[in-house]
């Protein structure tokens, strides 16, 4: 849906189908022209294949020796570090081929299966990397 918005020319667009949209000149491409068109019927150029493979949890920990330990005067120590959607392998255009675009108008369509899987304007999961240190004196 992020690409029938932005490739219907009546809102924004992207630089790519700016330059290469139809035109009088332009004639051989598969880009409707820009302007105030309203061409967003649903067809199947806007579909894509939505595959992935991400990395979602990653956590590591690492207790330091006790024999290290002593000359710093402590008793224990453990240094973790976790991350959360580290890696997305995908050929998906958008931002997030998890994401999935629910309501929209006047009707709840959050409880219905007509608009799951669209993707309309939504942000990417979010990566997050954590790390910790645990010392026990």
């Amino acid at each position: 849906m992020t690409n029938v918005q932005l490739a219907n020319g009546d809102a924004n667009t992207t630089v790519d189908n700016f330059n290469n949209a139809w035109t009088p000149t332009n004639t051989n491409t598969n880009v409707p022209r820009v302007g105030n068109n309203s061409n967003r019927e649903i067809s199947s150029r806007f579909v894509e294949d939505g595959s992935y493979i991400r990395l979602k949890n990653v956590a590591l920990g690492y207790n330091v020796p006790s024999e290290l330990l002593s000359k710093f005067r402590l008793e224990r120590l453990r240094l973790s570090v976790s991350a959360q959607n580290l890696l997305t392998i995908t050929d998906y255009s958008g931002l997030d081929p998890e994401a999935s675009y629910f309501g929209g108008g006047s009707v709840n369509n959050a409880k219905r299966n007509t608009i799951r899987g669209f993707d309309f304007g939504n942000y990417p999961t979010s990566r997050t990397v954590t790390f910790s240190l645990n010392a026990t004196f």
